[in-house]
């Protein structure tokens, strides 16, 4: 048995990115009602929209942000600036919780998506902690 311990922030609308970049805007495309139309009275969907800079909330480095021939987000197998970047180790930033962790032996995970040429992602990072 284990427990999991979420280290990430929440993604909310307006919320701040790294500083100097944008903020986050988050919403609908189409909501349930102005969706009916599209779906002729017979259904209805929310439509979400997503438009962050990729340094919002908990996020990834992959060693391409820093090194123009090294791995990016498609080609990480794991989880994670300029040495460890420079060594192929992926770095997560803005952690929040960590206060909840034991000194030790507990699995970190923060699944990065799988973008080309991409270079930081949003994550959802946890810690698997055995009980």
């Amino acid at each position: 048995m284990t427990r999991l311990v979420d280290l990430s922030h929440q993604l909310e609308d307006g919320m701040a990115a790294y500083p100097g970049l944008p903020t986050a805007r988050i919403g609908a495309i189409l909501d349930h009602d102005a969706s009916r139309e599209r779906y002729e009275g017979k259904a209805e969907f929310y439509l979400g929209r997503i438009e962050i800079a990729a340094n919002t909330g908990t996020y990834l480095d992959a060693p391409f942000h820093r090194h123009r021939d090294a791995d990016d987000l498609s080609d990480l197998a794991r989880p994670v600036h300029t040495e460890p970047l420079g060594a192929g180790i992926p770095i997560v930033e803005n952690l929040r919780g960590l206060e909840g962790l034991p000194a030790d032996d507990f699995t970190f995970s923060a699944p990065p998506l799988a973008i080309p040429r991409g270079v930081t992602t949003p994550v959802r990072a946890y810690a698997e902690i055995p009980t």
